[in-house]
C-alpha cells in the first residue's frame, strides 16, 4: 500500500499545505477533510489556506511562526459541522516536514475531534460546582439546625464527622481523630452501656436505631443529642460501615426539664393545699366545736340550776374560757384561709 492510499485512509481530517507564506497553498487533502468541509479535491487543491478557509485567519501568525522557526504548533478551532447543525471543537496539530537540507518542505495540518472530550469536561465541571454548592448547603442547613453527620468505617475503625458534628461535641478536627472508642469517652457516663447496647443491637440485627444520648464538652458542658444510626453489609451480611446522624436537642431538653419542674412545683402547691384546707376542715368540725358545746353545755347549767346551787364566778370563768378558746380558734382559721387566698391570687 503506497503513501498515498495511506493518507487517504487517514481516519482525521488532514491538509498538506506549502511552505510559500502568506498563501499556504493547499497541495492535498484526505477524504476525512473533505468530508469534513463539505467539499470535493478540485475545490480546494491549488487553493490558498485562507482563500478557502476565511474563518482560520487567526491562523495565519501561527503559520509563518512555525515555517521561520521550523517548529509545529498547536491550536483549537470550532467549526460549524456540514453534517448537522451543531458546533464541534477540534484540537489543530501544524507538523513542520523538513527535506534533508533542513529547509521546510510542507506543514501537515491535521484536525482531531474533541466535542466530546469537551463536552465530558464541561459537565464534569457543572457536576462538580453543582456537587460543592450541594456540599455548602448541606453544610449549611446544618450549622443552622445543629444537625450533624457521621460515618464509621467498622472494619479500619476509622469514624468521619462533619464539620457541624464537631462543632457540637466541641472539638477541632485537626487535635482529635475520631474511633468508636473515642466518641464513647465522650459519651455521659449514665449514658454509656445502653447505648453501647443500642449499637451493638444495630449490628447484630441490621435494623436502624434511634435514640437519645448526653456528651460531655471539653469544657464539661452537658449537651443532648437525639441521634440516628443504620448498619451496611458486605455480600455476606457481615457489617463493614454505619451511617447516621445526630441532632442537637440541648435546648428543648432543657426547656422541657424547665416545665416538668414547673409542673411538679404546681402540683406540689395544690397538694400543699389541699393540706391546709384539710386542716381548716378539721378545725371548723372538730376545733370549733369542742369549745363551743361546753359553753353550750354551761348556759345550760346557769339556765336550769339556782344560784345557790352552782358556783357561778367557776361556771362564768369557764364560759369565758371556752369563748376565749373558741376565738383563737375562729382567728386561725382566718388566718389560715387569708394565706390560702394569697397564695391562689
Amino acid at each position: 500500500m503506497n503513501l498515498t492510499k495511506i493518507f487517504q485512509l487517514l481516519p482525521h481530517p488532514v491538509l498538506i499545505l506549502a511552505p510559500d507564506a502568506p498563501v499556504f497553498t493547499i497541495t492535498a487533502a484526505n477524504t476525512a477533510y473533505l468530508t469534513f468541509a463539505g467539499a470535493d479535491a478540485e475545490q480546494i487543491r491549488g487553493k490558498g489556506f485562507f482563500e478557502i478557509f476565511t474563518q482560520c485567519a487567526d491562523e495565519m501568525e501561527l503559520l509563518q511562526k512555525a515555517l521561520a522557526d521550523k517548529k509545529s504548533y498547536q491550536c483549537q478551532i470550532q467549526s460549524k459541522d456540514k453534517a448537522s447543525p451543531s458546533i464541534k471543537h477540534f484540537d489543530v496539530t501544524g507538523t513542520v516536514v523538513l527535506d534533508d537540507d533542513g529547509s521546510v518542505n510542507c506543514i501537515i495540518r491535521s484536525l482531531t475531534d474533541i466535542t466530546e472530550k469537551n463536552t465530558i469536561q464541561q459537565n464534569a465541571f457543572v457536576t462538580h460546582g453543582r456537587l460543592e454548592e450541594a456540599s455548602m448547603l448541606m453544610g449549611q442547613v446544618q450549622e443552622m439546625a445543629n444537625f450533624g453527620n457521621w460515618r464509621w468505617d467498622i472494619v479500619n475503625n476509622v469514624v468521619s464527622w462533619s464539620d457541624t458534628l464537631y462543632n457540637i461535641y466541641g472539638l477541632d478536627r485537626t487535635s482529635f481523630k475520631a474511633t468508636f472508642e473515642g466518641y464513647q469517652e465522650l459519651l455521659h457516663p449514665d449514658d454509656k452501656h445502653r447505648v453501647y447496647q443500642c449499637i451493638t443491637a444495630v449490628l447484630q440485627t441490621g435494623n436502624d436505631v434511634v435514640f437519645e444520648e448526653r456528651i460531655i464538652r471539653p469544657d464539661g458542658e452537658v449537651r443532648y443529642l437525639r441521634s440516628w444510626g443504620r448498619v451496611q453489609t458486605d455480600k455476606a451480611g457481615n457489617p463493614v460501615r454505619m451511617i447516621g446522624a445526630c441532632l442537637e436537642i440541648t435546648e428543648s431538653k432543657l426547656a422541657e426539664s424547665t416545665l416538668n419542674n414547673e409542673r411538679q412545683n404546681y402540683i406540689n402547691a395544690i397538694e400543699q393545699q389541699n393540706r391546709q384546707l384539710q386542716e381548716i376542715a378539721w378545725m371548723q368540725s372538730h376545733g370549733v366545736r369542742a369549745p363551743l358545746v361546753r359553753i353550750m353545755g354551761l348556759v345550760e347549767l346557769l339556765r336550769h340550776y339556782e344560784s345557790y346551787e352552782i358556783d357561778q364566778p367557776e361556771l362564768l370563768a369557764n364560759i369565758l374560757s371556752s369563748a376565749t378558746e373558741l376565738d383563737d380558734i375562729i382567728k386561725d382559721v382566718s388566718t389560715k384561709t387569708e394565706k390560702l387566698l394569697v397564695v391562689k391570687a
